[in-house]
């Protein structure tokens, strides 16, 4: 309102301190230190990356309410140790994760982890292939928002690259294009930019002071 800036003395600490009351509230009501989980999660079991069949194959699965987990049982054609008591809703477990997940892997481990992945996805359970580099460059999600293109160069060839990574509602994107080579542009710069003359340009390349295109 004044129409003069302000100095923001803003920590980085204090910022983040936002995201986790409940790590401050745990302490100050139980006197709970909080510490690494690792891939766990104190509100979802099963809750983890779980191995696949196949060399480091990998699949991740999060489970939080019990509806999800009776789902999750159905998929697994509901065997006899996911009608344990002590696995029947959450709190019970979260008290016996480490018996959990033994179980659950025992399932995932003689699967296609993009299998597990669809299967458990198709009944609405949160389940996400651990992708590696092939994975990530056929991945049909991000093959539709365009995430990895193919760019043909006209030295190294047709290779990936990472795509434009937002899009907008109304506004089509520029075509992305390869990186350009030593001196590609230098005549287009000259002449539409610079208002050079073809005699300037052609007396400051033979003067070094310019480069012709390397291929």
């Amino acid at each position: 309102r004044t129409g003069k800036g302000q100095f923001i003395d803003m920590a980085q600490i204090e910022v983040a301190a936002t995201l986790i009351g409940e790590v401050y509230l745990d302490y100050n009501i139980n006197k709970r230190i909080k510490k690494p989980m690792g891939n766990r999660n104190p509100y979802s079991a099963p809750h983890g990356c779980y191995r696949c069949k196949g060399e480091d194959e990998w699949c991740a699965i999060s489970v939080f309410t019990d509806d999800e987990w009776q789902r999750f049982c159905d998929v697994l054609g509901n065997p006899g140790w996911t009608k344990d008591p002590k696995f029947t809703d959450i709190l019970g477990r979260l008290r016996n994760v480490d018996e959990l997940d033994k179980q659950v892997e025992e399932w995932t481990v003689s699967r296609d982890a993009h299998e597990v992945m669809e299967t458990l996805q198709g009944v609405g359970i949160t389940a996400g292939v651990a992708q590696k580099a092939p994975y990530t460059i056929k991945d049909p999600q991000l093959k539709w928002r365009d995430a990895i293109i193919e760019i043909d160069h006209p030295v190294v060839g047709k290779k990936f690259y990472p795509g434009i990574p937002f899009k907008f509602s109304d506004m089509p994107l520029p075509q992305s294009t390869p990186a350009p080579l030593l001196g590609q542009h230098t005549d287009e710069i000259c002449r539409e930019f610079l208002k050079m003359s073809e005699e300037e340009i052609r007396r400051l390349k033979e003067e070094g002071v310019l480069e012709s295109p390397s291929i």
